[in-house]
């Protein structure tokens, strides 16, 4: 153990039994070598600095609050040798929550007990029991599943950075940092709200899972229109009526940025579709026909479906060449129904 050390007080909090132990090295004791542990509970630390205020007379100090919790607290003493001593310099070695006999130790143990008073707060209010502190990094405020069940939400208050944790299929996704415990207790804690822990927006999922626009593998297909040059890529899914592909087109306007950019398929329900077809709504996306061919998306299946004066041929589509340009890839096989409806007559 670095020999500087040895002249700390170190401070370790345990919040599931509310315990401080106040762990500092005697080198003069009569043994030779010595530590010695004060412990006392939350109780205590309120009792001392309600009845020694810090003023004038410590000289603005906080001495006489330490001396009161020693004076009142269970001290227990490890010689060299003892199987006590070894099991402190363990604890000495190990991070501690604060250190030195100073106002601002005294300020973070009493922040670290109105953060749990906080957290207890607010899970009793949405779960109806305590917090679990067994382990200050991860404590466990909000758990839930993304809308489709294909990712679990962990949000965690982490009292060790100070700080709340968005934890992804067991992965952190993302962090609200604290810039102290104070900070975390002041403008954090007070106002946990569950929707709101558990709200993240579908592009942290994408990022984090690499999948939609942030796909490595990724591919846009180019088209050339009004003038500009277009890249498009492809948001599959499947009409809750009809039962045909639907198919929306997106533009990369940035890195992992699109934007909608027309639909190429059309809902027709009383024509029905076959698997993996769809009719083009050439009405609306007259460039359909030429992107489908140029890719080799698919192929006329010889069939047409009409609404009001318009006219639209199906197309089977390839899925394999789809995916390359595809943002769910995976819903090509079991896709999510779409409620659209069928377009009017134009």
């Amino acid at each position: 153990m670095p020999e500087d050390i040895y002249k700390q007080d170190r401070f370790y909090v345990n919040l599931e039994t509310d315990e401080i132990t106040w762990l500092y090295h005697n080198p003069d004791a009569f043994s030779g070598d010595q530590f010695v542990r004060n412990c006392f509970d939350v109780d205590l630390l309120k009792e001392a600095i309600e009845k020694c205020p810090i003023g004038p007379d410590s000289g603005f100090e906080a001495y006489p609050v330490y001396d009161y919790i020693e004076s009142n607290c269970r001290q227990y003493l490890s010689d060299v040798g003892e199987p006590a001593y070894g099991d402190d310099i363990i604890m000495f070695q190990s991070r501690p929550f604060s250190i030195a006999q100073t106002q601002s130790t005294l300020d973070r143990l009493t922040d670290i007990f109105k953060a749990k008073e906080l957290i207890n707060q607010y899970c009793r209010k949405e779960f109806g029991e305590p917090a679990d502190f067994s382990d200050p990094a991860k404590v466990g405020i909000a758990y839930t599943t993304t809308e489709d069940s294909r990712h679990e939400i962990q949000v965690y208050a982490n009292l060790t950075d100070f700080g709340t944790e968005v934890w992804l299929d067991g992965e952190n996704a993302a962090n609200q940092q604290a810039e102290s415990l104070q900070d975390y207790v002041e403008n954090q804690l007070p106002y946990l709200d569950f929707n709101e822990l558990v709200d993240i927006p579908d592009w942290v999922i994408e990022a984090f899972q690499q999948t939609g626009p942030y796909r490595p593998d990724l591919q846009y297909m180019q088209l050339e229109a009004w003038g500009e040059p277009h890249e498009l890529c492809i948001e599959a899914g499947q009409y809750s009526m009809g039962g045909g592909l639907a198919l929306q087109l997106y533009e990369r306007t940035g890195y992992a940025a699109i934007e909608p950019y027309a639909t190429m398929t059309v809902n027709l329900p009383e024509y029905g579709s076959r698997k993996n077809c769809a009719f083009v709504d050439t009405n609306n996306f007259p460039d359909a026909p030429k992107l489908i061919s140029e890719y080799k998306l698919g192929k006329p299946t010889g069939d047409f479906g009409y609404s009001g004066y318009c006219v639209y041929q199906e197309y089977e589509f390839d899925t394999a060449a789809l995916e390359k340009y595809c943002l769910n890839p995976e819903d090509l096989t079991e896709r999510p129904a779409k409620n659209m409806e069928r377009n009017e007559a134009r």
